[in-house]
């Protein structure tokens, strides 16, 4: 399998010796240290990133088993998290749960805090042919920030994914509502207002609705190597 081939990007996949990413500015050491960045020239505002962590967390784990419960097969299961992509290069925009006391809200983040430490897959709507579009559900993401992460909607989610284990609970006609926001939920929400199409499966949409939807193709995904920075001032960081 060649780079151009990948769809599901893992930490340990060859770079391409073609070209190399030079950081603008101050990096992680981590990043630094793990040496690649993801190839965002094939990338246009509004795609859409599923994201699963290479050694999955309680919560990551949970998450899998629920939509593995909800009757979701495994190569969709598996992707525990979902990000917008801003278009800029270097940063998403995601609903994040941070903790019980803290909670969770839409933030914009760095693309590169994923790189290292998880598997990564980027998907382009289909119906979304036009560059305008495109950037649009980016805006509507941009302008999501700040929105609270929705603890109790991702609860409810859990507990029907666990009565789904039991005989009497009938998956055709189990219905979702769920105002709040979610990381799936919210990219739905601005993939709906741009294209006017809803984005779910009776009426749940979670990472693993977004994995087998028919309305996104997947795109080849390569690595940069990290190139070293030269600094040209004093203020240059």
């Amino acid at each position: 399998m060649s780079n151009s081939d990948v769809f599901e990007l893992l930490p340990d996949t060859e770079p391409s010796g073609e070209h190399s990413w030079r950081p603008t500015g101050r990096i992680p050491e981590r990043f630094r240290d793990f040496g690649k960045m993801i190839d965002t020239g094939n990338l246009q505002a509004g795609d859409l990133v599923l994201l699963r962590e290479i050694v999955p967390d309680v919560i990551s784990r949970k998450i899998s088993e629920t939509q593995s419960a909800l009757g979701y097969a495994e190569r969709d299961a598996i992707w525990t998290h979902v990000a917008l992509y801003l278009g800029d290069g270097l940063r998403v925009v995601e609903a994040s749960f941070e903790s019980l006391v803290k909670g969770g809200s839409v933030q914009a983040s760095w693309l590169y805090d994923y790189c290292g430490r998880h598997a990564i897959c980027v998907r382009r709507p289909r119906r979304v042919s036009a560059t305008k579009d495109a950037w649009l559900i980016a805006i509507e993401g941009a302008m999501g920030i700040g929105k609270k992460y929705d603890f109790l909607a991702a609860l409810k989610i859990f507990f029907d994914g666990q009565a789904s284990k039991k005989e009497d609970w009938d998956a055709d006609t189990k219905t979702y509502v769920s105002p709040g926001v979610l990381c799936s939920t919210f990219y739905a929400d601005c993939y709906g207002k741009v294209t006017k199409r809803s984005l779910g499966d009776s009426g749940v949409c979670v990472p693993a609705t977004l994995s087998m939807s028919d309305e996104f193709d997947d795109l080849p995904l390569k690595w940069l190597r990290i190139a070293e920075q030269r600094l040209t001032s004093r203020r240059q960081v």
